[in-house]
């Protein structure tokens, strides 16, 4: 007959190639800004978790579970990227907080698995693919919820300094480099590419802003002080009376702040 235990490992090893498949696919539709390939990911490793055998052990049952957040992780942030696109910043807010506490939560039942569970060469490679993609999430959600509270900060009329903003998510997102992985890991390369590239990306945008702002000619006041006659964007507004503060020691004067004594 044969051995129940050497059947329980077989199954699930199987299923743990399953789901590492759909993370891989998840990978490439979030690379591609595939949101319907990464939802379909998300419902086929779901699928396959919710019918693991009863025998799967707990700490098995983390390690798939660990995988199935992931791609849902990716799918949130795609969900994020086409709100964003809508200008529906909120919307974006709310499912990049989830991702957020997804990664957090996950992170924490994954780091309590004994080290035991990972003595198996196999599993080893596995641990090593999930301990990086913990790193990357991270970064990733971080670095696009903080985008998305200042898209939102705009809508409001309030001020975002977007220089700072885009300096701090490259610094942010180069922090990855520091992570060792396995060089023959092509998840972990691939996703090493990507955010460095999402970093060139913030330092081209901090350059645009800072050459913008050098370009700006002043008439040079009577004295430290300028009226501003403004429209409707209170967003810009807040921005032009911050660079001139900040920037050019000059103290805006704006009519609507003032006293109306009628």
């Amino acid at each position: 007959m044969p051995n129940d235990s050497l059947i329980t490992s077989q199954n699930f090893n199987d299923n743990l190639e399953d789901l590492l498949n759909e993370f891989q696919s998840s990978m490439f539709s979030l690379q591609m800004q595939d949101l319907n390939s990464s939802e379909k990911s998300f419902i086929k490793a779901r699928n396959i978790y919710q019918n693991l055998p009863i025998s799967t052990s707990e700490n098995e049952m983390v390690m798939c579970k660990t995988l199935v957040t992931f791609i849902e992780i990716v799918t949130r942030l795609l969900k994020a990227a086409f709100y964003s696109f809508e200008e529906r910043n909120k919307k974006a807010a709310e499912e990049l907080v989830e991702a957020n506490r997804i990664c957090d939560e996950t992170r924490a039942a994954f780091q309590q698995l004994p080290e035991e569970f990972f003595s198996d060469e196999e599993m080893s490679d596995v641990f090593d693919i999930l301990k990086f993609y913990f790193v990357f999430y991270k970064r990733i959600v971080t670095t696009t919820l903080a985008a998305s509270h200042a898209a939102i900060l705009r809508e409001e009329g309030k001020f975002v300094d977007e220089v700072k903003l885009f300096k701090e998510s490259a610094k942010e997102l180069r922090l990855i480099n520091n992570e060792n992985f396995n060089a023959e890991n092509n998840f972990a390369v691939m996703a090493i590419t990507m955010i460095n590239r999402i970093a060139e990306l913030y330092d081209k945008k901090t350059e645009k802003l800072e050459e913008k702002r050098k370009k700006i000619e002043f008439v040079q006041p009577i004295d430290k002080r300028v009226f501003i006659v403004h429209g409707h964007d209170e967003g810009i507004l807040r921005e032009l009376k911050e660079m001139l503060v900040n920037d050019f020691k000059i103290m805006p004067i704006i009519l609507r702040d003032e006293k109306d004594d009628g």
